[in-house]
């Protein structure tokens, strides 16, 4: 849908896709599913991107990222910000700085700095449900700055009536769950409560509900 036809003739594996969602939603389980244009999606397609995000179900919650540096840079970026707020369509947060903070550590992360972009981290919030994925290291500690700066952002969101959501990568996924516990102590630490934000912790969980 996203990164192999762009958009572009994809009614028949949207329907399947959106057919999924109704057990979840019905389940009250279903989050955002994110739309993840690929890094060659550029802004001369923003009216191709509306008009796809205009033909979805309005009952689902949605998040776009995009990856295309020009999406960074104006007019394009708040042209893309206004589209979103129209439609109530949130903007992913990508932000893989504690990644690259420092030379890889072993194999798993050297692979990771490769494959991973270097997206301007961008805290526009666009709709009700802010989604930040956030790329630490496999070492937890190393990426401790950027849990308590995302800890007090996610806390003064939830406080304003946002709904935010999280997704934490960890080169080697075997340390993921552990970041995700990371991260939540931390922001339950901020905002006194046990209960007031969603998380996805498990990577896989995540993805299955990515376009």
């Amino acid at each position: 849908i996203s990164h192999e036809k762009q958009l572009k003739d994809v009614e028949l594996e949207t329907d399947q896709f959106l057919a999924g969602l109704d057990v979840l939603n019905d389940a009250g389980r279903l989050g955002p599913s994110f739309l993840q244009l690929g890094p060659s999606f550029n802004p001369s397609g923003i009216t191709l991107l509306r008009q796809y995000l205009e033909s979805l179900p309005q009952q689902f919650p949605y998040a776009v990222e995009v990856r295309h540096l020009d999406f960074f840079e104006e007019p394009a970026e708040s042209e893309l910000n206004q589209m979103l707020s129209e439609l109530g369509v949130d903007r992913v947060i990508f932000d893989s700085r504690p990644l690259f903070s420092k030379a890889p550590d072993d194999e798993i992360e050297k692979v990771s700095q490769q494959r991973k972009p270097k997206s301007p981290v961008r805290k526009f919030v666009t709709g009700t449900r802010p989604l930040l994925r956030l790329v630490g290291r496999n070492n937890l500690d190393l990426a401790r700055p950027w849990v308590e700066e995302w800890t007090q952002q996610i806390a003064e969101w939830v406080e304003a009536g946002l709904e935010p959501y999280v997704f934490t990568h960890t080169p080697d996924d075997q340390f993921a769950p552990d970041f995700a516990e990371l991260f939540n102590d931390c922001l339950q630490e901020k905002l006194k409560t046990d209960s007031a934000l969603s998380f996805r912790d498990e990577p896989r969980m995540v993805q299955q509900s990515l376009f």
